[in-house]
């Protein structure tokens, strides 16, 4: 079966995980997760991707970034390339190591960037492995640095560095996870939600729709899974 393509961002910003092949350990020593941070600050700046959270887990990977000239897939891919040559050679090891695919969850509104900003970084925590401000392979500690993480985005998300503090130790049971990552429809897919939704059978016909006619639908397709980047595409609408 083809791959579908990712729905892109309004925002252009995007949770990532990433997971060992079965869930298999992908740093074995402090030495790979510190090679990691490195990479990832590599090809982050080669690439123009700005990291905002990251948190780096014995089998998986937490990033939270924003990706303003779509290089997303050709970042991961080099990121991964570089880290699986390294480790592998470390390692005496051949084969993969990453779980097929990175898996991607887009970002469209500041309630939700919050959200996803303190799950990223409670992930230690969940996980009962220490405090979530003790874990040595997240950004918590390097948050108010310019080293690997962008804090442009503290005064738009958080207005200030105490209430983003306070925020991310509140107690919560927020749920972020690849269990709730849907994959993104297909265009044909959602040609026929489309159809459906709008009573109307002929492609043909759907694309004479006017935007004013579309307008009070769009919370109910995007509530299909349909945003609106890919209602422009589909319909060809300006």
């Amino acid at each position: 079966m083809p791959r579908v393509a990712r729905q892109i961002s309004e925002t252009q910003i995007y949770h990532l995980i990433w997971r060992g092949v079965n869930r298999q350990k992908i740093f074995s020593c402090t030495g790979d997760y510190s090679i990691f941070i490195l990479k990832l600050k590599k090809y982050a700046e080669l690439f123009s991707i700005e990291i905002y959270a990251y948190c780096l887990m014995p089998n998986h990977v937490h990033l939270l970034v924003h990706d303003p000239q779509n290089s997303l897939s050709s970042f991961m891919h080099r990121l991964g390339t570089s880290y699986v040559q390294y480790y592998n050679r470390r390692m005496e090891r051949t084969g993969h190591l990453f779980q097929s695919r990175f898996l991607s969850r887009n970002i469209e509104n500041e309630k939700y960037f919050r959200i996803v900003y303190r799950y990223i970084l409670q992930n230690p925590e969940k996980a009962h492995i220490c405090k979530a401000e003790n874990y040595p392979w997240s950004s918590w500690n390097t948050q108010l640095k310019n080293e690997i993480i962008n804090t442009n985005f503290i005064s738009k998300y958080f207005n200030s560095v105490k209430f983003m503090q306070e925020f991310i130790q509140t107690p919560n049971t927020d749920i972020c996870d690849e269990a709730e990552i849907k994959r993104p429809l297909s265009d044909q897919h959602a040609l026929s939600i489309l159809k459906k939704n709008l009573s109307i059978n002929s492609t043909k016909k759907l694309r004479t729709l006017s935007i004013k006619k579309l307008l009070p639908n769009i919370p109910l397709l995007k509530s299909k899974g349909i945003s609106v980047r890919q209602l422009q595409r589909i319909l060809k609408l300006n």
